[in-house]
C-alpha cells in the first residue's frame, strides 16, 4: 500500500489519517514492529547474550542509523516530496526502528524477567498516555505544520565570536531539531512499549517454553509438545478478545487512536489486530492441515520474508521512490496503475527469493 496510495485508484479512506482515527495504512508501522517482536530472539526464548548476538544487534543498529541519516539527505538531493507531518522534518521509519530496537536491547540487558518487562512497558505506556491526556502534549505533537522559516538565519558574526552566544545558538538549534521531529521523537514512547509487549504476548501465546532454550543458536527451538501447542492455541483467541475489549474501553474513555502519537488506544488497536490475524491463521492452519505436527516448517518464501523483513521493506521503499520519480502515478489510468503495482509486487517477490539464494 505504500506505493498504491500514490495512485488515484487507491481508496482514500484506506490512506493514513492525519490526526485521529485509524485506517488500513495506519497499521503499517505498528504491524511491522509487532511482526519483528513476534519473531525476535526474546520472543522465541533464545538467549540474547553472546558476542555474536551482540555484534549482530549493533550492526543492525548501525545500519538503521546510516539509513535514517542518509534518507533525508537523499530526498533533499533528489528534490523528492516529503510528508513532514508523518514523522517530522528529518525523521523516518528507520529512526523509529533504531530507537525502538535500541531501547529493547537495553531493557533486555538490564531486566531478565519477562513479567517485569511487561509491567514496566505497560507502566511506561500508561505514563505516556497520562502526559498526552493531561499535559497538552497531544496538542503540541499534532500542532501546527513544520515551519523552517525560523531557522539558523538569525546568527550574526558577533554571535559566532561570542562563546556564550554560540552555546545558546547550539541549544537553540538542538531544540529546533527536536521540535521539527516531534512526532517521531515522542511516538517512541508508544512504539517501544508496543514492541516489548508484543514480545511478551508472543512468548505467552506463540512460543510457550517446552524445553531449555539453546544458548548460541539462531534457529527456532525444536518445537512444542502437543500439550504446549494446544495451550497456545487456546490462549490466542482469549488474548485477542481481551485486547479488543481494552481497545473499546480506551477508545471510549481515554483518547481516540492516533498513529502520529502512538497513544494507548493505537497500541491496543495494533495488538488486537495482530493477535486476531494470528488467531485466524492458526485456525486456518488447523482446519486445512489438522494432522500436521506442531513443528511443521513454514513455506520457504514466508521464512525468507520473516528473516529478511528489513531488506524487503527497504527494497519496497526504493522501488516506490523510483515509480514516483519516473512514472507519475497520479496521471496513470486504472489499467496502467494495476500493471505497475503487479510489476512492483513481482519485483518484491523476486527480491525475497534472491535474498534466500
Amino acid at each position: 500500500s505504500i506505493l498504491a496510495v500514490d495512485f488515484s485508484i487507491f481508496p482514500r479512506y484506506l490512506a493514513k489519517t492525519e490526526t485521529w482515527g485509524v485506517s488500513l495504512m495506519d497499521l503499517g508501522t505498528g504491524a511491522y514492529l509487532v511482526s519483528s517482536a513476534v519473531t525476535s530472539r526474546t520472543a522465541r526464548g533464545l538467549e540474547c547474550g553472546g558476542r555474536s548476538g551482540h555484534g549482530s544487534s549493533m550492526g543492525m543498529l548501525l545500519l538503521l542509523l546510516l539509513l535514517g541519516v542518509g534518507r533525508p539527505l537523499a530526498l533533499a538531493a533528489l528534490n523528492y516530496p516529503q510528508h513532514r507531518s508523518e514523522y517530522g522534518r528529518h525523521w523516518s521509519f528507520f529512526l523509529t526502528l533504531l530507537g525502538v530496537w535500541a531501547i529493547a536491547l537495553v531493557v533486555h540487558r538490564v531486566v531478565r524477567s519477562g513479567i517485569v518487562v511487561a509491567i514496566l512497558s505497560a507502566g511506561g505506556l500508561g505514563c505516556y498516555q497520562l502526559a498526552l491526556s493531561q499535559s497538552g502534549l497531544s496538542g503540541y505533537v499534532l500542532g501546527a505544520a513544520h515551519d523552517s522559516s525560523q531557522s539558523n538565519n538569525s546568527m550574526s558574526a558577533a554571535s559566532i565570536l561570542s562563546p556564550a552566544a554560540a552555546s545558546a545558538n547550539l541549544l537553540s538549534g538542538a531544540s529546533l531539531l527536536l521540535d521539527e521531529n516531534r512526532e517521531g521523537v515522542w511516538s517512541l514512547a508508544g512504539y517501544a512499549p508496543l514492541f516489548l509487549l508484543a514480545e511478551q504476548l508472543a512468548r505467552l501465546a506463540l512460543h510457550p517454553p517446552s524445553a531449555p532454550a539453546p544458548r548460541s543458536s539462531d534457529s527456532v527451538p525444536a518445537g512444542l509438545s502437543e500439550g504446549s501447542a494446544a495451550a497456545a492455541r487456546r490462549r490466542l483467541p482469549a488474548t485477542a478478545l481481551a485486547l479488543w475489549l481494552l481497545f473499546g474501553a480506551s477508545y471510549s474513555l481515554v483518547q481516540l487512536p492516533s498513529r502520529r502519537l502512538c497513544n494507548l488506544t493505537y497500541v491496543l488497536f495494533v495488538l488486537a489486530c495482530a493477535v486476531s490475524l494470528l488467531t485466524a491463521l492458526r485456525a486456518a492452519d488447523q482446519l486445512l492441515w489438522p494432522a500436521a505436527p506442531a513443528t511443521a516448517r513454514p513455506l520457504r518464501s514466508l521464512a525468507l520474508l520473516s528473516k529478511h523483513a528489513l531488506a524487503v521493506f527497504l527494497l519496497g521503499n526504493v522501488l516506490t521512490g523510483l515509480v514516483n520519480l519516473l512514472a507519475a502515478p497520479l496521471d496513470r489510468s486504472a489499467a496502467a496503475a494495476l500493471a505497475l503495482l503487479l510489476g512492483y509486487a513481482a519485483l518484491l517477490a523476486w527480491g525475497v527469493v534472491a535474498l534466500g539464494s
